[in-house]
């Protein structure tokens, strides 16, 4: 299907992201690229993709897309426990009787 209508991809770039997608790749023959974005799949599930690329001349560029989803979900979630981590050394806590006994980092 992709054959027939090859702008069909750029309909599976979910919508908060296409923007910035078909920006980049209106440029692809002048610059180089190097963007992730979300895709849904056939199934409607949203996947994280990476494509990178550049112009090789006479209005053409190459480039590849890989997907990036258990990367992107991994990076997340490290982000996410640091700033568990950063809010539980930077809490203060209390004993049964009120006062405070303990406060962790700066």
């Amino acid at each position: 299907e992709l054959m027939a209508r090859p702008h069909l991809w750029l309909e599976l770039v979910h919508p908060g992201d296409r923007g910035p997608v078909e920006s980049a790749m209106l440029r692809a023959h002048e610059e180089d690229f190097d963007l992730t974005y979300r895709v849904r799949t056939s199934k409607g599930a949203t996947r994280y993709v990476r494509s990178r690329g550049y112009p090789v001349g006479n209005g053409v560029a190459v480039g590849t897309i890989a997907d990036v989803t258990v990367e992107h979900r991994s990076n997340e979630q490290a982000r996410l426990n640091e700033e568990r981590f950063r809010a539980l050394m930077h809490a203060r806590w209390k004993t049964r009787s009120g006062s405070t006994f303990a406060r962790c980092g700066r």
